[in-house]
């Protein structure tokens, strides 16, 4: 069984490899998103009904919009925001911050293909947790595949809603109602089951 994960990842490092090699040849934003960033979603384990691109959000549009892959508190996982390749990412994540508050997504990639920023949504605060290079991804991406793997955003989940429970179970709903869900505001589906 060893082996056969060898290959899985080694397979994935040469599919990681090819999608940051792309990056050069993309000047926009969409092109950015057609050739990086769709391949990228598939290869960590995503399909096409798990997002949606060019979702609205009120006014405004996201580029990516990963659903939570269970029932949750909040509906969407993952905010992916693009950028073109020859901008900057200093001072954009403003709009990335926007959308996770707005969605209430828990996580958020802020990418220009040679840049990625990793965010982290609490409920309350927005968290920059990690900026990698490509340089950097190159050598090691397991930081940046451990968070957006498809079958690890369930184990997120289960121990975010493990949590829920904990909270509800220790101190009832009506606590539950007055200081969890405020934190949740932005997102239109909450809905917390007991065990």
């Amino acid at each position: 069984m060893a082996a056969g994960e060898d290959l899985m990842r080694l397979h994935f490092h040469k599919q990681w490899l090819v999608l940051l090699d792309r990056v050069a040849e993309c000047n926009t934003e969409k092109s950015l998103e057609d050739q990086v960033i769709l391949p990228l979603l598939k290869l960590l384990g995503y399909e096409q009904g798990d997002f949606v691109q060019q979702a609205p959000l009120g006014r405004k549009r996201v580029d990516f919009l990963v659903k939570a892959q269970q029932r949750s508190p909040c509906p969407h996982y993952l905010v992916i925001e693009v950028k073109a390749p020859s901008q900057t990412l200093l001072y954009k994540s403003w709009q990335l911050r926007q959308y996770l508050r707005d969605s209430g997504s828990i996580f958020g990639l802020l990418t220009n293909g040679k840049q990625f920023q990793i965010f982290y949504n609490d409920g309350d605060t927005i968290h920059a947790l990690w900026e990698f290079t490509q340089a950097q991804l190159r050598q090691d991406y397991r930081v940046l595949t451990a968070l957006l793997l498809r079958r690890n955003c369930d184990l997120v989940l289960n121990a975010f809603k493990t949590a829920i429970t904990k909270f509800t179970t220790a101190c009832g709903n009506s606590w539950l109602n007055f200081h969890l869900r405020p934190r949740f505001y932005h997102c239109r589906k909450v809905s917390i089951r007991h065990p």
